[in-house]
C-alpha cells in the first residue's frame, strides 16, 4: 500500500528520506576525525569542514521551503537521491582539494532538499511527535550501522574515498523508497494562511520556535562533532571510541523511540524537563572525563537526552505554523545551527579547551529548554490527533 486513507506518505519513505539525508550529520564525528587526521587539520579547520558541508545543506533547506509544494514529490525524491549520489562518487574520486570541496557542497545541497523533504512528509501524519520520532530512529540506526562498518572494513582498506562511496551506495538503496512517498500533500493538512505573522508565511509562534531550535542545535552539533576529538584527547583507542559512537547512536535512537512510545501522554512540559536533566549530566561527564568508561556514559546519555527532546521540538514547530511552511524550514534551522556548531567548537577548543566548549552548549541548551517549555505553557506545542 502506496500511501494510507488519508493519502499521507508512509513511514518506509520518512525513515529512508531522512536517514539517508542525515547519514554523514550522523557520522561527522568519524568523518571530521578522518579528515583530520588524513589531512592534518587544526582544530578550527576540522570546524570549517563540517561548516562548509553543513552550509550547503542549510540554503538548499531554507530554498525547499518556498518550491517544494509545487513539486511532484516523488520526482524529486527520486532526483535527489540520485543527485547525491553522484556528487558523493565524484567526492570519492577527487584529485584535488579544490574539487572535493565542490563535490561535498554539491553533495550537501542535495541531501538537504532530500531532508526538508523528509520533515515535510512527516509533518502532515495525524499524530507528527509519533512520526518525528520514528523517522529520528530509523536515522540514528542508520548513523550507527555505518558508524560500525566504516572504521571496520572502509577506513582501513579504501581510505575516506571508501566512505564516500559507502555513502553513495546508501543513497541509491535508499531511492527505493520513492513509490511510498505522497505526490502532493493530503487534502486534510492544507489549512488556510493565518493572520499576524513575523515573516512571509511564519506566525511569531513558529518564529519563536525556529529560534529556539536554532539555538539548541548549535549547542547539540559543537559537542557533537568534537566527540571523537574529545576521546582522543583523553587517550583513548580510535577502534573503541569508534564502537563507543556505534552504541551511542543506538542510545539516541531509543531517545527517539521513548518520544514515540510516550508521544502527548505526559504533556509538551515534562518530556523536555527529563531530557534537560540528562542533557546536564552528560555535560557535567564530558567536562570530568577521568576514564572510558564516564567517556561512553557522557556520549549514551547525551544522544539520548537529544534524539528524545528533539521530536516534541520538532512537532511544537509542526503546530505552531499551520500553513506547513515552519515545518519546511525545521530542516534549514537544523542544518544552519549544525554549520555553525563545528565551527564554534574549534574556536571554542582552540581558545580555552573542551571546558569551554561544554559551558558554552549548556547555556544553549539551557535557552532552548526554557524557550520551548515557555511556548508549551502557552499552549504552542504538539497537535493532538489520532495515533498512526
Amino acid at each position: 500500500m502506496i500511501e494510507n486513507s488519508r493519502g499521507d506518505s508512509g513511514f518506509g519513505a520518512i525513515i529512508a528520506t531522512g536517514a539517508c539525508a542525515a547519514m554523514i550529520f550522523n557520522t561527522l564525528p568519524l568523518f571530521l576525525g578522518a579528515a583530520t587526521d588524513a589531512h592534518q587539520l587544526s582544530h578550527a579547520a576540522t570546524g570549517g569542514l563540517g561548516s562548509l558541508y553543513l552550509g550547503a545543506f542549510g540554503l538548499s533547506s531554507v530554498a525547499a521551503a518556498y518550491w517544494m509544494e509545487r513539486a511532484d514529490r516523488r520526482v524529486l525524491a527520486l532526483g535527489l537521491f540520485l543527485g547525491a549520489a553522484t556528487m558523493l562518487v565524484l567526492a570519492a574520486t577527487a584529485d584535488g582539494w579544490p574539487f572535493f570541496a565542490a563535490s561535498l557542497f554539491g553533495a550537501g545541497l542535495l541531501l538537504g532538499a532530500l531532508y526538508s523533504l523528509s520533515f515535510v512528509i512527516a509533518g502532515e501524519r495525524s499524530n507528527p511527535t509519533r512520526a518525528f520520532g520514528i523517522k529520528l530512529l530509523g536515522e540514528v540506526a542508520l548513523g550507527a550501522a555505518l558508524l560500525a562498518v566504516i572504521p571496520l572494513y572502509l577506513l582501513p582498506v579504501f581510505g575516506m574515498a571508501g566512505m564516500l562511496m559507502g555513502f553513495a551506495a546508501v543513497a541509491l538503496a535508499g531511492s527505493l523508497c520513492v513509490p511510498w512517498i505522497a505526490r502532493r500533500a493530503p487534502l486534510s493538512s492544507t489549512a488556510q494562511p493565518s493572520a499576524g505573522t513575523a515573516l512571509p508565511g511564519l506566525p511569531m509562534a513558529a518564529v519563536a520556535c525556529l529560534a529556539a531550535l536554532f539555538v539548541f542545535t548549535i549547542g547539540q552539533s559543537a559537542v557533537w562533532s568534537f566527540v571523537e576529538r574529545r576521546g582522543a584527547a583523553a587517550g583513548f583507542d580510535g577502534a573503541a571510541i569508534g564502537a563507543a559512537l556505534s552504541v551511542a547512536a543506538f542510545a539516541g535512537g531509543l531517545g527517539s523511540l521513548a518520544a514515540a512510545w510516550i508521544s502527548e501522554r505526559l504533556g509538551p512540559v515534562t518530556p523536555l524537563l527529563v531530557a534537560a536533566s540528562l542533557h546536564a549530566l552528560a555535560l557535567i561527564l564530558f567536562a570530568a572525563v577521568s576514564g572510558f568508561p564516564a567517556f561512553v556514559a557522557a556520549v549514551n546519555l547525551f544522544m539520548f537526552a537529544w534524539l528524545f527532546a528533539l521530536p516534541y521540538m520538532t512537532a511544537a514547530v509542526s503546530a505552531s505554523d499551520p500553513n506547513g511552511r515552519a515545518t519546511s524550514v525545521v530542516a534549514a534551522c537544523l542544518a544552519f545551527g549544525s554549520m555553525a556548531g563545528p565551527g564554534l567548537a574549534g574556536q571554542l577548543v582552540a581558545g580555552g579547551g573542551f571546558g569551554w566548549l561544554y559551558a558554552g552548549a549548556a547555556g544553549a541548551a539551557l535557552a532552548a529548554y526554557v524557550a520551548f517549555g515557555r511556548l508549551a505553557n502557552t499552549r504552542i506545542g504538539p497537535k493532538t490527533g489520532m495515533a498512526d
